[in-house]
């Protein structure tokens, strides 16, 4: 009832603003602006995100503080990064995300938090289909998939291209140049799918993007 109240202050804001960017810019406005979903969808996706992505930043944020608690020299680097680079948290109305995407170590840490400490750890999936082939199985319709994030992330043949152990917590993995800070967006995976936490194809996560920006500026703050 809630989302649906939002929702139709939304679309009479929409139909009174027609500008191409809504001006309160909040993730209701725009979604409703960028899409044709329907009300039901709109309102599915809404508390998808209110519930499922505000748990995952809960764990993200968890597990990347027990990390750096855990690495006082990756801490200190991290607090150097941040200090340099970005105004006191009081004034936070003059960052902007462009600032937030030009830290690399600060990205780094939260790509390898997600990838190291999945808040899924493991996906399923119904199969309705007349059933599919896969590596040679022959999986009939029916057939409850089960996708472990927490074992493919890690899995050392699927992040083969980087130096670092796939079973550990390094986030120079995701910079590929140490000296010049130029982010490695792969994180050394032979495959988009070796990076699953947020699943992949028509069934990915709707709110990755805006888990990450969340994560980072969190973290950052």
């Amino acid at each position: 009832q809630m989302i649906h109240e939002l929702m139709t202050v939304n679309k009479a804001d929409v139909m009174n603003t027609p500008e191409k960017w809504p001006q309160r810019k909040n993730l209701l406005e725009v979604v409703t602006r960028s899409t044709k979903l329907t009300e039901r969808e709109l309102i599915d996706y809404s508390l998808t995100v209110i519930t499922a992505g505000h748990d995952t930043i809960g764990f993200a944020l968890t597990a990347a503080l027990m990390e750096l608690s855990l690495n006082q020299d990756l801490q200190a680097r991290l607090r150097q990064e941040i200090r340099t680079h970005l105004p006191s948290p009081y004034q936070a109305d003059s960052i902007s995300p462009t600032d937030i995407d030009s830290l690399p170590l600060l990205n780094a840490i939260c790509s390898e938090t997600f990838r190291y400490h999945p808040s899924v750890p493991i996906i399923c999936r119904f199969l309705d289909s007349d059933g599919i082939t896969i590596a040679g199985q022959r999986i009939p319709k029916g057939t409850n998939v089960l996708i472990p994030p927490a074992l493919l992330n890690r899995h050392q043949a699927y992040w083969s291209n980087s130096c670092y152990p796939a079973n550990e917590f390094h986030p120079e993995r995701w910079i590929k140049d140490e000296d010049n800070k130029k982010a490695d967006t792969t994180g050394g995976a032979t495959d988009s799918c070796s990076f699953v936490s947020f699943s992949r194809g028509p069934r990915s996560c709707i709110g990755e993007r805006l888990a990450r920006c969340e994560m980072a500026v969190i973290l950052a703050g």
